[in-house]
C-alpha cells in the first residue's frame, strides 16, 4: 500500500511544485508592465508611461488643430479616420481623448458638432430660422433625432427651447 502512495505523492509534489513556479512567473510579469492609472473627473494624468512624452504633446497639438479646422463637422469622420489623419495609432488616440478630452471619441466629436452650431446660432440669426434637420446636418449629423439628442445632452435643452431663448429679445 505505501508503495502505491509513493507515485501518487511524488505526483502531487511534482504538480504544486510546477504551478508555485507558474504563480511566480505570473506576479513578476504583472510587476513589470505598467498599467495607465486611473483618473478621477477633472484631474490631470502623466501618460509618460502609456506612450513617449513627445507623442503625447504632439497629438495634443494635432487635436487642437483639428478643433479649429472644423474638419469635426464631416458626417464620415471616425476614429480611424482621425488617426489615418494624424498618422498615429487609434489606441493612442482614443487614450489621449479618453484622458485629457474626458469623453470617448463620439462624444467628443459630437460636442464639438454641437458647440459650433451653438456658435453659428449665437453669430448669426438666419441660423435660427432653419429647421432643426438642416441644423443637424449642417453640423455633420446624419441623423435628425441624434442631432437632437446630442443636443439636449450637451446644453440641458433641446434645440427648439434653445433657439426660442435665444429668439428672445
Amino acid at each position: 500500500m505505501a508503495a502505491a502512495l509513493l507515485p501518487i505523492s511524488v505526483g502531487i509534489i511534482i504538480f504544486l511544485f510546477r504551478k508555485k513556479q507558474k504563480l511566480i512567473y505570473i506576479k513578476s510579469f504583472l510587476v513589470s508592465i505598467k498599467i495607465p492609472p486611473k483618473k478621477r473627473k477633472g484631474e490631470i494624468i502623466e501618460t509618460g508611461n502609456y506612450m513617449p512624452k513627445e507623442t503625447e504633446s504632439n497629438l495634443l497639438k494635432k487635436l487642437d488643430r483639428f478643433e479649429k479646422t472644423q474638419d469635426f463637422l464631416d458626417k464620415g469622420m471616425s476614429l480611424t479616420k482621425l488617426a489615418a489623419q494624424f498618422e498615429i495609432n487609434t489606441r493612442y488616440l482614443s487614450y489621449i481623448i479618453k484622458n485629457q478630452k474626458q469623453k470617448d471619441f463620439a462624444s467628443y466629436i459630437n460636442e464639438l458638432r454641437i458647440n459650433y452650431i451653438i456658435d453659428c446660432m449665437k453669430s448669426n440669426p438666419d441660423y435660427l430660422q432653419y429647421k432643426i434637420s438642416y441644423l443637424a446636418n449642417v453640423c455633420g449629423f446624419s441623423s435628425h433625432t441624434r442631432f437632437s439628442v446630442t443636443f439636449k445632452k450637451v446644453t440641458g435643452k433641446a434645440p427648439s427651447v434653445f433657439m426660442e431663448y435665444l429668439n428672445k429679445p
